[in-house]
């Protein structure tokens, strides 16, 4: 009879976290998720420079010096939702079908993750970027490292693309850069945050080809000949004639 290990009998073996280390993992993201809850309040009630670390402390019942336990700087507190939805978004992504199209896998799970948002959370959120300028260069920086992080691995081992490969960097920077649109277009003009990011990444599924088409020929019905681009001419002081 085979003889099995307590390491590998037990839910927390050696790969795994122990329960004492998941309980404390779990009171820190507790502490990091009100922290971050209170100085987005006062962000959003006073502007972004005129809060000072102190005042955060102060609000949330923590000394200065824990607050920097948690955060390096005051701007570090706008990386928080970016985290979390990564973690949430790489989670949602594991359970997508294996035959499932890659950015249909992505429009599914990002409406599963935005789903388990509070919007008025959200919502506090971009108005504070948007009102700070100096700000939105870091945040765009922490979505191409972060979000668009874990969507870019995604494609690649999805499609069995190298490591080295750009295409999955273009990928998630197209994916990205609809979600953020999709974000905006809810920000300025209301409605159903899950519905609108659904949409915007179901524009982005079928793709620039079908949609891209001239209104003229929609309204005929047919769709204009597509024809094989020109070849690129050199660059000289004399045109080259064509055969």
């Amino acid at each position: 009879m085979a003889v099995t290990s307590a390491a590998e009998s037990s839910p927390y073996g050696p790969d795994r976290p122990s329960l004492p280390a998941k309980l404390r993992e779990q009171r820190l993201e507790t502490v990091i998720a009100e922290v971050e809850r209170i100085a987005l309040r006062l962000f959003d009630q006073r502007g972004f420079a005129e809060v000072t670390v102190e005042d955060i402390a102060s609000e949330a019942g923590i000394s200065v010096r824990t607050f920097y336990r948690y955060f390096p700087t005051k701007e570090d507190l706008l990386q928080v939702r970016l985290r979390r939805e990564a973690r949430a978004l790489k989670s949602a992504l594991d359970e997508r079908p294996l035959d499932e199209p890659p950015v249909r896998s992505v429009r599914v799970a990002f409406a599963q993750v935005v789903a388990l948002e509070d919007p008025a959370h959200v919502g506090r959120w971009i108005r504070v970027i948007a009102g700070t300028p100096n700000v939105l260069a870091g945040v765009i920086g922490a979505v191409q490292l972060i979000s668009n992080a874990v969507i870019r691995d995604f494609f690649a081992a999805r499609l069995g693309e190298p490591e080295d490969s750009m295409a999955p960097w273009i990928w998630a920077a197209a994916t990205g850069g609809a979600i953020q649109a999709a974000y905006i277009r809810w920000h300025l003009d209301g409605g159903e945050l899950t519905q609108i990011m659904s949409e915007g990444l179901e524009i982005l599924e079928r793709g620039i080809a079908t949609a891209a088409v001239p209104p003229a020929a929609k309204a005929s019905g047919r769709n204009p000949k597509r024809t094989a681009p020109s070849p690129v001419q050199p660059i000289s002081g004399r045109r080259r004639a064509q055969p």
